[in-house]
């Protein structure tokens, strides 16, 4: 069979087809292994986030106006490696801590920003605190909340150390 290829001049086209076919098998394994990488995310809702960046900026102002001032302290309990234990605090403007707020947030690790993790922050006295699933790992987490009370939203970006306790 090979004989006759090389006799009627197929082999130049079957040359071109094995290139063409390698190429688009390594393409796909590099598609494959890019999207399986957690370190690399693509942003969903991409494009609706963009023709909402003006309320996005409105709500960030309405926040400022608020006064309010979150802060956030997050660690991997030492017994459970995959929970991350959050402690928020939640004061106005005057230093009074607010109760009874609902309080939402979305956290990943910077260096896996795939692997993200939601959850409700629920009131523990004058604090708030929860154990959010799939913390995976130590160092920089990127916590976004969002905080109800009443009709008054409140959001904020923290950006803490995570660490082992």
């Amino acid at each position: 069979m090979l004989k006759k290829i090389k006799e009627n001049g197929w082999q130049w086209p079957m040359l071109v087809v094995a290139i063409l076919g390698t190429s688009v098998i390594v393409n796909i394994a590099v598609v494959i292994r890019a999207s399986a990488d957690p370190s690399f995310v693509i942003e969903k809702n991409y494009y609706e986030d963009a023709l909402n960046w003006d309320m996005s900026q409105e709500a960030k102002r309405k926040s400022a106006a608020l006064g309010w001032n979150l802060d956030a302290k997050a660690a991997i309990p030492s017994g459970s490696q995959d929970k991350l234990a959050l402690e928020v605090s939640l004061v106005d403007a005057s230093g009074k801590p607010i109760e009874n707020a609902q309080i939402y947030v979305k956290a990943f690790a910077v260096a896996r920003s795939g692997d993200m993790v939601t959850g409700k922050v629920p009131p523990s006295g004058a604090a708030y605190r929860a154990e959010l699933d799939k913390a995976t790992r130590p160092g920089l987490w990127q916590l976004d909340f969002r905080v109800q009370r009443g009709g008054d939203v409140f959001v904020q970006r923290v950006r803490t150390d995570v660490y082992v306790r």
